[in-house]
């Protein structure tokens, strides 16, 4: 059987996850989408449902583009039965993503830069600034009962990852990251790169990205790091 852009999406995710495997046959949820289930040993599970959110499976061949439209694309369940879904930016979300960010920036990134630094960043991140990063990039949000995280992506660059104050350490930050990860290897990209303040700096070591570079900004000082992409 000719394989989908959902197959190569299931596959992509589930190895970047780390230990998964995707399982051979797909069920089917209460609404009659197919869905898989693969488990890893620490009792996450990922379930993905197709078709994913950006993935085009209208043409056959190798994937070679990202479309706007898509629905649910990946959801992770714990032990603590906390879920995320991983899904499309809607206009609506803006000022959602824009309140989570200022939160990140004023709780979290505040112990490691000034404070003319945070309010520079909050002054950016705006309403309006979110609207029209998000015609310029795929931009996708968690949700666990409201928006707890945002991230974007162009080709192979991350850009704009935050993850609420409140979900921190419940691995969704990880699931956006894979959820991104998964859409480029499907283009064809063979590493991921990203820049990384120096609050999340050992975040995206954790997730496998290393240091490339290191740089003096606007809103401060600054890494650059790799990935490199199964």
């Amino acid at each position: 059987m000719k394989s989908t852009r959902f197959d190569s999406y299931r596959e992509a995710l589930c190895g970047l996850l780390g230990n998964v495997s995707p399982v051979k046959d797909a069920t089917q949820t209460r609404d009659g989408r197919n869905s898989v289930s693969p488990m890893r040993g620490d009792c996450m599970t990922c379930v993905i449902f197709g078709p994913t959110a950006g993935i085009d499976e209208s043409s056959a061949g190798p994937p070679t583009r990202v479309v706007t439209c898509g629905w649910v694309s990946a959801t992770a369940v714990r032990q603590d039965k906390a879920m995320a879904k991983i899904r499309r930016f809607d206009i609506a979300d803006a000022p959602a993503v824009a309140g989570l960010i200022e939160r990140c920036l004023r709780e979290v990134n505040s112990r490691d830069y000034p404070s003319e630094v945070i309010e520079r960043m909050c002054d950016h991140f705006t309403e309006q600034r979110i609207k029209e990063l998000a015609t310029q990039r795929q931009m996708f949000v968690a949700e666990a009962n409201g928006v707890v995280g945002t991230v974007s992506r162009d080709g192979n660059k991350v850009y704009t990852m935050f993850v609420h104050p409140r979900a921190a350490g419940r691995g969704i930050g990880r699931l956006l990251m894979r959820h991104i990860e998964a859409l480029a290897v499907i283009e064809g990209y063979d590493h991921m790169e990203t820049g990384a303040s120096i609050t999340g700096h050992g975040f995206y070591h954790r997730l496998g990205y290393v240091d490339v570079r290191s740089t003096d900004t606007e809103f401060g000082f600054n890494y650059i790091l790799r990935r490199n992409l199964p």
